[in-house]
Protein backbone atom coordinates (compact mmCIF):
# COMPACT_ATOMS: atom_id res chain seq x y z
CA UNK A 1 0.00 0.00 0.00
CA UNK A 2 1.29 2.97 -0.72
CA UNK A 3 0.21 6.63 -0.84
CA UNK A 4 0.38 9.04 -4.07
CA UNK A 5 -0.12 12.10 -5.67
CA UNK A 6 -2.23 11.85 -8.71
CA UNK A 7 -2.48 13.86 -11.75
CA UNK A 8 -5.95 12.96 -13.37
CA UNK A 9 -4.39 13.13 -16.89
CA UNK A 10 -8.07 13.74 -18.53
CA UNK A 11 -8.16 16.69 -16.43
CA UNK A 12 -4.95 18.42 -16.43
CA UNK A 13 -4.50 20.06 -13.85
CA UNK A 14 -6.09 18.34 -11.22
CA UNK A 15 -4.28 16.27 -8.53
CA UNK A 16 -6.10 13.71 -6.43
CA UNK A 17 -3.90 12.40 -3.19
CA UNK A 18 -4.37 8.45 -3.96
CA UNK A 19 -4.02 4.99 -2.47
CA UNK A 20 -2.81 2.42 -4.13
CA UNK A 21 -2.53 -1.17 -3.32
CA UNK A 22 0.62 -3.03 -5.55
CA UNK A 23 1.01 -6.78 -6.19
CA UNK A 24 3.11 -9.02 -7.87
CA UNK A 25 1.98 -8.05 -11.94
CA UNK A 26 1.55 -4.01 -10.46
CA UNK A 27 -1.18 -1.87 -9.55
CA UNK A 28 -4.47 -3.99 -8.04
CA UNK A 29 -6.46 -1.24 -6.46
CA UNK A 30 -6.57 2.29 -6.23
CA UNK A 31 -8.55 4.68 -3.70
CA UNK A 32 -8.81 8.58 -4.33
CA UNK A 33 -9.63 10.56 -0.96
CA UNK A 34 -13.45 11.96 -1.38
CA UNK A 35 -12.39 15.21 -0.16
CA UNK A 36 -8.90 17.43 0.08
CA UNK A 37 -7.88 17.97 4.16
CA UNK A 38 -7.16 20.94 4.97
CA UNK A 39 -3.49 21.55 4.84
CA UNK A 40 -4.11 20.09 0.48
CA UNK A 41 -6.50 22.56 -0.15
CA UNK A 42 -3.83 25.27 2.00
CA UNK A 43 -1.15 24.87 0.14
CA UNK A 44 -2.41 23.56 -3.60
CA UNK A 45 -5.29 25.19 -5.08
CA UNK A 46 -6.00 22.51 -7.33
CA UNK A 47 -6.69 19.17 -5.41
CA UNK A 48 -10.06 17.53 -6.29
CA UNK A 49 -13.05 15.92 -4.76
CA UNK A 50 -13.64 12.40 -6.16
CA UNK A 51 -17.49 10.89 -6.11
CA UNK A 52 -18.38 7.38 -3.97
CA UNK A 53 -17.01 5.21 -6.92
CA UNK A 54 -13.69 4.50 -4.90
CA UNK A 55 -15.13 3.94 -1.54
CA UNK A 56 -15.73 0.33 -1.67
CA UNK A 57 -14.11 -2.56 0.09
CA UNK A 58 -11.13 -3.93 -1.38
CA UNK A 59 -12.75 -6.23 -3.57
CA UNK A 60 -14.95 -7.78 -1.43
CA UNK A 61 -12.61 -9.08 1.02
CA UNK A 62 -13.81 -6.76 4.15
CA UNK A 63 -10.58 -4.84 4.53
CA UNK A 64 -10.33 -1.36 3.07
CA UNK A 65 -7.47 1.78 3.05
CA UNK A 66 -8.44 4.50 4.40
CA UNK A 67 -6.61 8.45 4.93
CA UNK A 68 -7.92 11.34 6.81
CA UNK A 69 -11.73 9.89 6.02
CA UNK A 70 -11.50 8.44 9.23
CA UNK A 71 -12.77 11.79 10.37
CA UNK A 72 -15.64 11.71 7.97
CA UNK A 73 -18.81 9.77 9.96
CA UNK A 74 -20.43 9.28 7.10
CA UNK A 75 -17.73 7.92 4.93
CA UNK A 76 -17.49 5.59 7.76
CA UNK A 77 -20.34 4.65 8.25
CA UNK A 78 -20.64 3.63 4.06
CA UNK A 79 -18.09 1.43 4.84
CA UNK A 80 -19.40 -0.23 8.09
CA UNK A 81 -22.63 -1.51 5.92
CA UNK A 82 -19.90 -3.43 3.86
CA UNK A 83 -18.78 -5.62 6.78
CA UNK A 84 -14.86 -4.31 6.63
CA UNK A 85 -12.94 -6.83 8.82
CA UNK A 86 -9.99 -5.36 9.04
CA UNK A 87 -9.19 -1.16 8.73
CA UNK A 88 -5.95 0.41 7.67
CA UNK A 89 -5.71 3.69 8.14
CA UNK A 90 -2.46 5.66 6.94
CA UNK A 91 -2.03 8.82 8.25
CA UNK A 92 0.11 12.11 8.65
CA UNK A 93 -1.11 12.27 11.85
CA UNK A 94 0.56 11.23 14.71
CA UNK A 95 -1.28 12.75 17.79
CA UNK A 96 -3.27 11.44 20.77
CA UNK A 97 -6.31 12.76 19.26
CA UNK A 98 -5.76 10.39 16.31
CA UNK A 99 -5.09 7.11 18.45
CA UNK A 100 -8.54 7.90 20.58
CA UNK A 101 -10.04 8.03 17.18
CA UNK A 102 -8.70 4.88 16.25
CA UNK A 103 -9.94 3.27 19.30
CA UNK A 104 -13.68 4.53 18.45
CA UNK A 105 -13.63 3.22 14.70
CA UNK A 106 -12.53 -0.37 16.24
CA UNK A 107 -15.59 0.07 18.16
CA UNK A 108 -17.95 1.40 15.91
CA UNK A 109 -17.33 -1.05 12.77
CA UNK A 110 -16.91 -4.04 14.90
CA UNK A 111 -13.20 -4.41 12.81
CA UNK A 112 -9.47 -4.87 13.48
CA UNK A 113 -7.74 -1.43 12.85
CA UNK A 114 -4.52 -1.01 11.89
CA UNK A 115 -2.89 2.97 12.17
CA UNK A 116 0.27 3.59 10.21
CA UNK A 117 1.40 6.94 10.90
CA UNK A 118 5.07 7.93 9.49
CA UNK A 119 8.00 7.91 11.77
CA UNK A 120 9.94 10.84 9.62
CA UNK A 121 13.37 12.40 10.73
CA UNK A 122 15.26 15.26 10.20
CA UNK A 123 17.65 13.11 8.17
CA UNK A 124 15.08 11.98 5.60
CA UNK A 125 15.26 14.80 4.04
CA UNK A 126 18.53 15.61 1.65
CA UNK A 127 21.05 18.45 2.18
CA UNK A 128 19.38 20.41 -1.13
CA UNK A 129 15.52 19.89 0.33
CA UNK A 130 13.89 23.16 -1.56
CA UNK A 131 12.13 24.54 1.58
CA UNK A 132 13.73 25.50 4.63
CA UNK A 133 12.90 22.99 7.83
CA UNK A 134 11.55 24.35 10.70
CA UNK A 135 13.13 24.96 14.08
CA UNK A 136 16.32 21.99 15.19
CA UNK A 137 13.22 19.52 15.46
CA UNK A 138 14.71 15.78 14.86
CA UNK A 139 11.82 14.23 14.27
CA UNK A 140 8.72 15.20 12.17
CA UNK A 141 6.70 12.74 12.16
CA UNK A 142 6.66 10.26 15.62
CA UNK A 143 5.49 7.18 13.88
CA UNK A 144 2.90 5.44 16.37
CA UNK A 145 1.51 2.42 14.64
CA UNK A 146 -0.68 0.34 16.28
CA UNK A 147 -3.34 -2.27 15.92
CA UNK A 148 -6.82 -1.83 18.46
CA UNK A 149 -9.05 -4.48 18.57
CA UNK A 150 -12.94 -4.27 17.81
CA UNK A 151 -14.21 -5.73 21.28
CA UNK A 152 -13.14 -2.24 23.24
CA UNK A 153 -11.35 -0.18 20.84
CA UNK A 154 -8.14 -1.03 23.19
CA UNK A 155 -4.90 -1.30 21.68
CA UNK A 156 -3.29 -5.40 21.01
CA UNK A 157 -0.20 -3.58 19.34
CA UNK A 158 1.28 -0.13 19.55
CA UNK A 159 1.35 2.58 19.36
CA UNK A 160 5.19 2.39 18.28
Amino acid sequence: MLGVNERESNKPGSLYNTMVLLGPDGMLWKHRKLMPTMHERLFQWNWSRTGPEGHRDLRGQGWRPHCWENRMPLARYALYRQGVQIWAAPTADDSEGWISTMGLIAIESGAFVVSVPPYIPRSAFPDDFPVQLPGDAQVFGRGGVAIFEPLDGRAIAGPL
